[in-house]
């Protein structure tokens, strides 16, 4: 079928790239929800307490830059994070729930986040 109007064609197309648009956003909502899940999972196995405060998924040229803001009564360290950074880091190339790369940010919420709670 030749589509001869060019409003028509431009329409069709807009609406298979917001299909497209939308079948990546709905896809990344259900990965960030297993991520929560596994990040919950290796948190607790960890046996420090530790909870998931946020996670922010941030795509920039291609690239997932995926934050993890942790917490657990007494605060954390950098070696915790450090620690949490390496197994988190496992979990997510075993199970490729990001496509493409990705950079991994392991913190805590900070001090002006805990008016949140």
């Amino acid at each position: 079928m030749t589509i001869k109007n060019k409003y028509v064609k431009t329409y069709i197309e807009r609406c298979q790239i917001d299909g497209y648009i939308h079948h990546l956003i709905y896809n990344m909502r259900k990965n960030k929800e297993k991520l929560k899940e596994k990040i919950g999972f290796v948190l607790s196995s960890m046996g420090e307490k530790f909870s998931l405060k946020r996670l922010d998924i941030v795509t920039k040229n291609k690239t997932n830059l995926v934050k993890v803001f942790v917490e657990r009564p007494g605060g954390i360290t950098i070696d915790d994070c450090v620690d949490i950074s390496e197994k988190l880091s496992v979990h997510l190339e075993i199970l490729d729930l990001l496509p493409g790369s990705y950079r991994l940010e392991v913190s805590s919420p900070g001090a002006e986040n805990k008016e949140e709670r």
